[in-house]
């Protein structure tokens, strides 16, 4: 039963309670036109209604535009830009914590928690909301912790279960590149950018929720751990770019970095000639391994030189 609440009258709000009755037809799968402005309860497969308000128990308004195709589960033609009520089912799946691709339009069900791709939240179950991603490196729903998200896919969570650690194990990668440090703090900013919109706790909180007390000092643990086994180099010829011939001649103290001295008027600042040396410090060999530079005979082990495989950077 629905209720109408209106009016303002003297300055004093009056409440009026009418019950809109079920529109004649019954429940039938065969496209019925009622009214543009129906004030009879649609049921199945009629329209026109403007949302679910205008539609009976169990049944959601399916939008159209122009000649689209009707709503599943109803037959014949529906009328040109009009809209019917229809039995929105869940998917097949249910309740999951994987990501689940089920269609990039999906038309015949309900996108139940961590299935998509939905466009907004009419495409999403009851007490269930459309996370959108804006691109392929986006973050899903922290509760759907299982698989990966395909593509820029939008997925469905649920409202009550959408906390700030999820449901379940908690999962989230972090790449740290260019500037991005590998600590305590960057880990919190990451948080804060991809957490659900409805918890209002901070990364940092969230951090020390899940790791305790010392989870600073078990970040850097992860972050050392991490460093220690990465894939990642970076090239020693990189750091002063400047070619083979310097790079040898500097480890035989024979370049203008070796002997340079800044005058009083500023000049030979070897600050600001060797910048590109602080910048791969900042850049490279915070996230990555750089490689002996075998290319220089000091270097060598086929020419005898650095027994250790060690390389000391004093710039």
């Amino acid at each position: 039963m629905k209720f109408l609440f209106s009016f303002l009258f003297a300055g004093s709000i009056i409440m009026k309670c009418t019950s809109a009755e079920p529109c004649a037809g019954g429940d039938s799968d065969t496209f019925a036109e009622i009214a543009t402005n129906p004030t009879c309860i649609l049921n199945k497969c009629q329209g026109d209604c403007d949302s679910d308000s205008n539609c009976g128990p169990g049944l959601t308004c399916y939008e159209r535009s122009g000649n689209a195709a009707g709503p599943p589960g109803c037959n014949g033609t529906p009328e040109n830009n009009w809209d019917y009520c229809y039995v929105h089912s869940e998917c097949a799946g249910g309740d999951s914590n994987e990501y689940v691709d089920i269609d990039v339009s999906p038309l015949g069900c309900a996108l139940s928690k961590c299935q998509g791709d939905c466009d907004s939240d009419a495409d999403c179950g009851i007490g269930s909301k459309c996370w959108q991603r804006s691109n392929d490196d986006a973050p899903g729903p922290l509760q759907c912790s299982s698989g990966t998200p395909f593509e820029d896919w939008d997925y469905c969570y649920k409202l009550d279960d959408e906390k700030c650690l999820g449901s379940g194990e908690m999962t989230f990668s972090y790449l740290v590149s260019g500037t991005d440090k590998c600590n305590f703090a960057s880990f919190a900013e990451k948080l804060d950018a991809s957490k659900s919109e409805l918890c209002t706790d901070s990364g940092e909180k969230i951090l020390n929720d899940l790791l305790g007390s010392d989870a600073t000092d078990k970040i850097k643990d992860l972050c050392e751990d991490a460093y220690a086994n990465t894939d990642a180099t970076s090239l020693f010829s990189d750091i002063s770019n400047k070619g083979f011939e310097f790079d040898n001649e500097y480890y035989s103290g024979g370049t203008f970095w070796n002997y340079e001295i800044e005058t009083n008027d500023g000049d030979n600042n070897l600050k600001d000639s060797s910048a590109r040396v602080g910048r791969v410090f900042r850049e490279e060999a915070q996230r990555s391994i750089i490689n002996l530079p075998t290319y220089l005979p000091s270097f060598d082990p086929e020419q005898d030189g650095c027994d250790m495989n060690a390389a000391f950077c004093c710039w």
